[in-house]
């Protein structure tokens, strides 16, 4: 399946709905648009940052995306109006807004830098932000405070590099991982913060990861142009997903773990279980 729109000609970054129906994607000029997958109906469409927007992300619940764009604001948005909750302003700062009464009633300071990845945990109580200088940030929801800082390590290539800075959390909650713009793939035990595993996985930068509803593989998107499945415990590579013609921005696993949607500068593709695109 292809989702044809000439808007997308520079896919950022998509998210699957909760409950699978739904696939949010990210594209030039800070735009976001929600398609039902089964009819490819456009659902939504908003702009959401006045230049890119970098990352994407659902709420458990279904009802809220979250979003990090180039102008430095982080945005939560309600689904079902295309109003925002949270923003993040160019002075570094996260905020939360009562939609209801439009009080701000939380500031979350700490990123030094542009946020271009974030993602919430499966339990809906925390949120992970990333920024473009290696900062992973670990957000509770409950009081809005930050709860830990995980350091990514510094490896030539990484630094800057706008679309190499995705985090996806373990659907367990327990495990958060991160492509980087050097080709590493890292993964974080979330109990102790201690990096448990990490994979020289691209010759490129990897620009998106995502985990499989078990947990038991990873999916990477790069700038070689290729999607590759990976053993999530022992960093085992398992098959290469060729036939993008340009740079991945963006990969994610369908919620029955069946399917993997792809985004790039030529289009979004949706992998199934047999392709003639797939090699080990």
């Amino acid at each position: 399946m292809t989702l044809e729109d000439q808007f997308f000609g520079s896919t950022r970054s998509a998210s699957w709905s909760p409950e699978g129906r739904r696939l949010a994607m990210s594209g030039r000029g800070g735009r976001v648009k929600v398609w039902e997958i089964l009819t490819t109906r456009e659902l939504l469409s908003v702009t959401a940052h006045a230049r890119q927007t970098y990352a994407i992300a659902w709420s458990p619940s279904g009802q809220w995306l979250a979003t990090a764009g180039a102008d430095i604001v982080l945005k939560q948005w309600d689904v079902t109006n295309g109003q925002w909750l949270a923003t993040a302003e160019t002075d570094k700062l996260v905020k939360i807004w009562d939609v209801t009464s439009g009080d701000q009633v939380a500031t979350l300071a700490g990123h030094s830098d542009r946020v271009n990845s974030v993602a919430w945990s499966p339990d809906g109580q925390s949120i992970a932000s990333k920024s473009i200088n290696r900062e992973v940030k670990i957000w509770d929801v409950a009081t809005w405070r930050e709860l830990r800082q995980l350091h990514a390590p510094s490896t030539d290539g990484d630094i800057y590099n706008i679309v190499g800075c995705s985090i996806a959390w373990s659907p367990s909650g327990d495990r958060l991982s991160a492509a980087m713009g050097s080709g590493w793939l890292i993964v974080w035990d979330m109990n102790t913060g201690r990096e448990v595993m990490s994979v020289y996985a691209h010759v490129a930068s990897v620009n998106s990861v995502s985990w499989s509803p078990d947990g038991r593989r990873l999916a990477t998107g790069s700038s070689d142009r290729s999607v590759k499945i990976w053993d999530a415990e022992n960093g085992r590579k398992l098959l290469t997903l060729l036939g993008h013609k340009q740079r991945l921005n963006s990969v994610r696993w369908s919620p029955d773990g069946r399917q993997i949607a792809s985004g790039s500068r030529d289009g979004i593709r949706v992998w199934g279980p047999a392709k003639d695109e797939v090699h080990p």
